[in-house]
């Protein structure tokens, strides 16, 4: 950390980090990078998830909620504008439900904002918080991360027992 109180950066494998307004005025972040190098706080996930979330229960079931990466960056801007216009400090599939990035790996897939569904490499689709979800999770490779069942989060490891999900629901 930089004398100033800001700092460069840190790895995707750093989850706190202090920073100090002043010696009085120190807050705790969890924290890492995000796909362009910019720090992605978890206060910048929940507050794209608020905004997502407040748009989804104005405009539920209406074709609005589909939309491009470049689309929800803007739709999360107009109410958060300090949020960056190329998604370095919140990026859309940071807060899908069916996508785990690298950034998930050291902390619980379940405990990290959600609002969106990821429907392809550049679409999306807008749910908000505390959705219902039931489909898998998969990671940047592909691979089967973890599933959701009725809005109930489950690890890979815990895949015996559980009962089957719709092939439908796979994205």
């Amino acid at each position: 950390m930089r004398a100033d109180g800001s700092f460069a950066s840190c790895s995707s494998y750093d989850a706190l980090i202090i920073m100090c307004h002043s010696i009085e005025a120190c807050e705790l972040r969890i924290c890492c990078l995000g796909p362009n190098g910019g720090v992605i706080s978890m206060t910048k996930l929940e507050e794209a998830c608020e905004a997502i979330t407040d748009y989804v229960q104005k405009y539920h079931g209406e074709d609005a909620l589909i939309k491009s990466w470049r689309e929800v960056i803007d739709l999360v801007r107009l109410r958060y504008p300090d949020i960056d216009p190329d998604g370095s400090n919140m990026h859309p599939s940071d807060i899908c439900y069916n996508r785990a990035n690298g950034i998930h790996k050291t902390k619980r897939f379940d405990k990290w904002p959600h609002a969106l569904l990821k429907l392809d490499r550049a679409t999306y689709q807008l749910v908000g918080k505390n959705y219902p979800y039931t489909g898998y999770v998969l990671d940047a490779r592909g691979d089967i991360y973890g599933f959701w069942k009725d809005g109930i989060y489950y690890e890979e490891s815990a895949f015996t027992g559980v009962p089957d999900i719709s092939m439908n629901s796979m994205l």
